[in-house]
């Protein structure tokens, strides 16, 4: 009995971490941050840290799991600038388009000169109804937003980072061999 104890309590801890982790293992991307210039003194800093995995906060509004977004806005530049959930479009590489995102905050941005705002957009995965899949190792994000009434139209790219194999760690055993 404490046997059998001993490894649900093993195994408990070995498979806690994955189980609790935000994001789905192996999508990891760079550069982090791309710094895109909207137009003079005006810029978004955007960065995708991973593929969120359904159910977790956050994601009440999305079906299943999704790509995460962040944005960070820095108006500098005349006017308002606006920024909501139409003017993103995401394309993984094999150049299938993910559904619109959804958007938190939900309104989308509004921001006056010399402040600056944070988006996160949440991209649901293609492909589970029997679609097209996305390719996810390289994604593009197309970013529209309206500066004091004119439509500017930028992209950020994203590559998946490589990762080795086992997580880079080198594994060690001890053996012992017979040789006849």
């Amino acid at each position: 009995m404490r046997i059998a104890g001993f490894l649900l309590c093993a195994a408990l801890l070995a498979a806690g971490p994955a189980a609790c982790s935000t994001y789905l293992a192996g999508y990891d991307y760079v550069p982090r941050p791309v710094d895109v210039e909207l137009a003079p003194g005006s810029r978004v800093l955007v960065t995708v840290p991973g593929v969120r995995r359904a159910g977790k906060a956050g994601l009440e509004a999305v079906d299943g799991a999704a790509v995460e977004v962040q944005l960070q806005v820095d108006h500098g530049g005349p006017g308002v600038l606006v920024l909501g959930a139409e003017g993103l479009e995401l394309t993984g590489g094999n150049l299938v388009r993910l559904e619109g995102p959804v958007t938190d905050p939900a309104a989308g941005l509004r921001v006056e000169r010399g402040e600056s705002a944070r988006l996160v957009a949440f991209f649901t995965l293609p492909g589970r109804e029997g679609g097209a899949t996305a390719d996810l190792d390289g994604l593009n994000l197309r970013i529209t937003v309206e500066i004091d009434g004119q439509r500017v139209t930028r992209s950020a790219t994203f590559t998946e980072r490589y990762q080795e194999p086992n997580g880079g760690r080198v594994r060690f055993g001890v053996g012992v061999g017979v040789g006849l």
